[in-house]
């Protein structure tokens, strides 16, 4: 990491379906595959590990899933092997009954840390792809929400 340049990036959107649904849709390793572009086509390979596909890079990516429902987190590990995972990429999901709107309603944000390792064009590239996964991730619940 160089001293001044960003690291972590968060987006958010408002999706119009329930925190619990949002959550259960967040927790989903087999859904992460559908909406993380640095993670598509997962597949589960045991001990909550699943391995999918990274849309630039074409590298093959590992993940493990941690979910905190009571807290209304999801902290992903992810990595290039399923041994060096690390928790790099949370999500919060937060109902907006508690922000003074409706309960239908809930905020979902995704924030990454920048990994020491990850160059200049990676973290822009993740950047990008998180703003885009954001709006995915919002089309595909309201989507299932009917």
């Amino acid at each position: 990491m160089t001293g001044g340049s960003p690291v972590t990036h968060c987006v958010s959107v408002v999706c119009e379906v329930g925190a619990d649904q949002a959550m259960a849709f967040l927790s989903d390793g087999a859904k992460l595959g559908n909406w993380a572009l640095g993670s598509l086509a997962t597949e589960h390979i045991g001990n909550g590990i699943f391995r999918g596909r990274s849309i630039d890079s074409g590298e093959t990516v590992f993940s493990r899933l941690i979910p905190d429902p009571d807290r209304g987190i999801i902290r992903y590990e992810v990595g290039t092997a399923p041994d060096q995972l690390s928790p790099w990429i949370w999500s919060i999901v937060q109902p907006c009954d508690r922000l003074g709107g409706s309960r239908r309603q809930t905020v979902i944000t995704l924030i990454a840390w920048r990994p020491a390792s990850m160059s200049d064009s990676g973290w822009e590239m993740l950047q990008r792809e998180h703003e885009v996964e954001i709006l995915i991730i919002k089309a595909q619940l309201e989507r299932e929400a009917g």
